[in-house]
């Protein structure tokens, strides 16, 4: 019988390891990892992608069977992270979901915790993967992290906030770039072409980031409703 790919979101947490040395004979497993990390595990193939950025998370999970779905300690490789860890892993269980449905993948396992309220498991079968949650939560322990902060650059940051009465997450975005040039003047600039926006920093013209709004709009919409939902 041909082994399923199986992803897990990381091998270096308490679940991570107990997942691996139970699948790691019955299935060809892949699990995320950081930039940094070196492969000691063996029968497992390490994927160095993104968890926050979509195309990376799409990426990730081409070819992949079942995804098993769990906090990670993958998941706090920050050098700062401003807002709570759960808005955070909100995002992430959003991007997995996006990349299940746009993969084709199987199907969804959720490792419940003691603190689950049902959120996690709404977005991860919000666009249409099948989803299925063990039925015995695990307790969750504290977290104790051996990476050296210095070797990551990454900085999340996420707040929540009401959108004002009659606005939608498009009007939300064309305000903010509006507002970047006005709170940070003489050090970025942004440009606005066909729905096309640029940003540079200090005038010097060199290209940060350039985002075609329409389409990530569409995604964007789409995501808050799905958030909103399940929150």
């Amino acid at each position: 019988m041909k082994k399923k790919n199986v992803l897990l979101m990381g091998v270096h947490g308490r679940i991570g390891e107990h997942l691996y040395l139970e699948l790691n004979e019955s299935a060809k497993l892949f699990a995320f990892s950081s930039p940094n990390q070196e492969p000691d595990h063996e029968n497992i193939t390490f994927i160095k992608k993104d968890l926050f950025i979509l195309p990376e998370v799409e990426e990730a999970l081409k070819n992949i069977d079942v995804v098993i779905f769990f906090e990670d300690p993958i998941m706090r490789l920050n050098r700062l992270t401003q807002g709570k860890f759960y808005d955070l892993y909100l995002l992430i269980a959003d991007n997995i979901a996006r990349a299940a449905a746009t993969n084709n993948v199987e199907q969804i396992i959720y490792i419940a915790d003691e603190l689950s309220d049902g959120s996690i498991v709404s977005i991860l079968g919000a666009y249409g993967t099948n989803v299925k949650e063990t039925d015995t939560p695990i307790r969750r322990y504290g977290k104790n992290l051996t990476y050296k902060t210095k070797d990551y650059n990454s900085v999340r940051s996420v707040q929540r906030a009401p959108l004002p009465p009659g606005w939608t997450v498009e009007n939300v975005a064309w305000y903010y770039f509006g507002w970047l040039d006005e709170i940070i003047y003489d050090f970025v600039k942004t440009k606005i072409d066909n729905n096309t926006i640029s940003i540079y920093v200090l005038d010097n013209r060199n290209l940060c980031s350039n985002l075609n709004l329409m389409m990530n709009f569409q995604k964007m919409t789409s995501s808050c409703s799905k958030l909103r939902a399940a929150v």
